[in-house]
C-alpha cells in the first residue's frame, strides 16, 4: 500500500499519537484516520476521515478520505472528496492532480488549466496537463505545455515519464517508447513505464517481449504489483498455473486485499485441480464483497462441475431402466420356451407381447420405458403361471 506511506508523508510527516475520540474534535477524526491506514483497516479509515472532514471540512482530511475511497473501489466517492479539498484550498496540488487522473481527458484538461490559472507555478500540475493533452490527442497543445516545463527543467524526469505513459495508453507505441527512452537516459528505468509498455504489447501480440518488460520492472521493484499480476496472467493464459500462483501471491503480500490477485489466486487453483482451495478464495471474495459477479459465477461453475451434469444423469437411469426391463423380457421368453403346454395361439399371444415391449425398450425414451412396463406388467404373470 505505497500510496497510503506518501500520503502520510505529505499530509503530515509522521504518526502522532491518537488521542480517545470525542467525536466533536476534527483532529481526533484525522488521527484516527491515519491509525487506521497504518493498520490497514482502509473502511474504518475513511470513515474517520470523512467524520474530519464533516467537521472541519479541512483540505486533508477531505483528501485522505478520496484516497480510502479510491483504494475501495469507489470512485464516485473518492472524486467528491478530492472536489471538497480543491473547493477547501484551491491551490492543494495533490487534490487537483487526483482528481484530475479520475477525469474524461476533456475534463482533466479543464480542470488543470483552470487550476494553473489561479497557480501558475505548479509544474506538477502543468506535467500533468501535457499528459492529459497528449491523451486527448493535442499535440500542439501538449507541446506547448512541456516546453514551459522544460524551460524551468530541460531534464524534467516527471515530464517525459507522463507523455510515455500517456502515448503508451493512447496506443502510439513509437512515440510512447521514445519519451520512455528519454526518461530512462535522465531518471534510469521506471516500473510504471515498463508495465504500460508490457501491456501495450501484450495487445499486440508480442507476449515474449511483454514478458520480458514485467520481468524489468520486477527487477526495479521486486513487489510490484501490477508486474506481478501482469506475469500472473500470462502464465495463467500459458498454462503455468503454478507460476501464475506464485505471482499473484506476490502481489498479495502487498496488498492482501487486492481483489485481482485473490481473483488470480482462485482461477489459478481451480485450473490446477485443487477445488477447495479455489471456492475458499472465491468465498472468501464475496464474503467481503457480495456484487463480485467474476467470484460468484466462477464459484457456481466450479459447484456444477463437481456434480454429474443433468443430462448425464438422465440417460444414465434411462439405460438402467432399459437394462432392467430388457432383463425381465429375456427372463418371460427363457420361460416360454421352457413352456410346453402352452397351445400355439397363446403362445402367439405371449410371444407379440414381448416382442412390442422389445420394440417400446428401442426407442431409448422414458414414454418407450414407461409403456413396456406397462406391457409386461399386465402380461408377466399370465406368462409365468401358463403352464402348471
Amino acid at each position: 500500500m505505497r500510496w497510503l506511506v506518501v500520503v502520510l508523508a505529505l499530509s503530515v510527516g509522521c504518526k502522532p499519537p491518537i488521542p480517545p475520540s470525542n467525536g466533536v474534535d476534527p483532529a481526533v477524526g484525522f488521527n484516527a484516520g491515519l491509525a487506521a491506514v497504518s493498520d490497514g483497516n482502509l473502511a474504518v479509515a475513511y470513515s474517520a476521515f470523512a467524520r474530519s472532514a464533516e467537521l472541519s471540512g479541512g483540505h486533508r482530511a477531505h483528501y485522505n478520505a478520496g484516497l480510502a475511497s479510491e483504494r475501495l473501489g469507489e470512485p464516485e466517492r473518492a472524486m467528491a472528496h478530492f472536489r471538497a479539498a480543491l473547493d477547501a484550498d484551491p491551490a492543494y496540488v495533490n487534490a487537483a492532480i487526483r482528481l484530475a487522473g479520475m477525469l474524461e481527458p476533456a475534463d482533466s484538461v479543464a480542470l488543470l488549466r483552470g487550476f494553473l490559472e489561479g497557480s501558475p507555478a505548479a509544474t506538477a500540475v502543468r506535467i500533468k496537463l501535457a499528459g492529459a493533452l497528449a491523451r486527448l490527442g493535442d499535440e500542439d497543445g501538449s507541446r506547448e505545455q512541456a516546453a514551459i516545463v522544460l524551460r524551468g527543467n530541460p531534464e524534467s524526469v516527471d515530464l517525459y515519464r507522463e507523455l510515455a505513459s500517456a502515448y503508451l495508453e493512447r496506443g502510439a507505441t513509437s512515440l510512447g517508447q521514445l519519451y520512455a527512452a528519454r526518461a530512462r537516459e535522465l531518471g534510469g528505468d521506471d516500473a510504471g513505464l515498463l508495465n504500460d509498455a508490457g501491456v501495450r504489447l501484450l495487445e499486440e501480440g508480442s507476449t515474449v517481449e511483454a514478458v520480458t518488460r514485467f520481468q524489468h520492472a520486477l527487477s526495479l521493484r521486486p513487489g510490484d504489483i501490477p508486474a506481478n499480476l501482469n506475469l500472473g496472467w500470462v502464465a495463467l493464459r500459458s498454462g503455468d498455473h503454478q507460476q501464475a500462483a506464485k505471482r499473484f501471491r506476490r502481489a498479495l503480500q502487498e496488498d492482501p486485499e487486492l481483489v485481482d490477485a485473490r481473483l488470480g489466486v482462485a482461477i489459478a487453483a481451480g485450473l490446477a485441480g485443487d477445488r477447495k482451495l479455489a471456492k475458499r478464495v472465491y468465498r472468501g471474495i464475496l464474503q467481503d464483497d457480495p456484487t463480485n459477479h467474476v467470484a460468484e459465477e466462477n464459484l457456481l461453475l466450479l459447484i456444477a462441475s463437481e456434480k454429474p451434469p443433468v443430462a448425464d444423469v438422465y440417460l444414465k437411469r434411462l439405460r438402467e431402466d432399459i437394462e432392467l426391463l430388457s432383463g425381465q423380457v429375456a427372463e418371460l421368453r427363457a420361460i416360454m420356451a421352457s413352456n410346453s403346454c402352452l397351445d400355439e395361439g397363446v403362445a402367439a399371444e405371449h410371444d407379440l407381447v414381448l416382442e412390442t415391449a422389445e420394440e417400446l425398450l428401442a426407442l431409448e425414451s422414458e414414454e418407450g420405458n414407461d409403456e413396456a412396463r406397462v406391457v409386461l406388467g399386465a402380461y408377466a404373470d399370465e406368462i409365468r403361471g401358463a403352464c402348471p
